[in-house]
């Protein structure tokens, strides 16, 4: 990157961390336990959800462009996102929308009511903008780094890896040794 764009390469690098902070760190390690009250189901839906999405939305990313400033709305929702993850997998928070008797409630593991319906569609948003926001952050890399545009590529897998690396660390030693979060039995 230029003088003048180093410290938007230090923005976009700092985004990289922090969208696979959420990603691996909330979204894979909290997944489970925010399903755990709604369902089987409603897990392996909002998993099977994310999965397809993500490359779907990836490419998407080629053809809907938006400024590198723009990529701020989205990490901020993206963050609120993950936040009601990570909101729901503790021990404390009563599910929302989940109500006894209804389908989808933990009673039943087949069918799910609102709450498993909300769950999944808060996933998939997030999910859509965590590939779009890592597709368009490494685009903006390449294209501020001209000849330099390996390096920052590497540089951006680095980010990336460290965030996904100390996002899980912390949130396995949140789960596994404080009483914060559901049990996963």
């Amino acid at each position: 990157c230029g003088v003048a764009s180093a410290r938007e390469c230090k923005w976009l690098l700092l985004l990289q961390a922090w969208i696979n902070i959420l990603q691996n760190g909330v979204s894979v390690s909290c997944l489970a336990l925010a399903a755990k009250p709604y369902g089987r189901t409603v897990y392996q839906a909002a998993q099977t959800v994310s999965l397809v999405i993500d490359p779907a939305v990836s490419a998407l990313g080629f053809h809907v462009p938006i400024p590198a400033m723009g990529l701020l709305p989205a990490t901020i929702l993206m963050t609120v996102l993950h936040g009601y993850i990570l909101a729901l997998s503790l021990n404390f928070v009563t599910p929302p929308l989940l109500t006894e008797g209804f389908p989808g409630s933990a009673s039943s593991s087949h069918h799910w009511g609102p709450g498993g319906l909300l769950l999944v569609v808060i996933v998939a948003v997030g999910r859509a903008l965590t590939a779009y926001t890592k597709m368009r952050t490494n685009m903006f890399l390449q294209e501020r780094a001209g000849q330099d545009a390996e390096s920052k590529l590497i540089q951006s897998g680095v980010a990336m890896q460290c965030g996904a690396f100390s996002g899980s660390v912390v949130l396995y030693l949140l789960i596994n040794y404080t009483g914060l979060f559901r049990s996963a039995y």
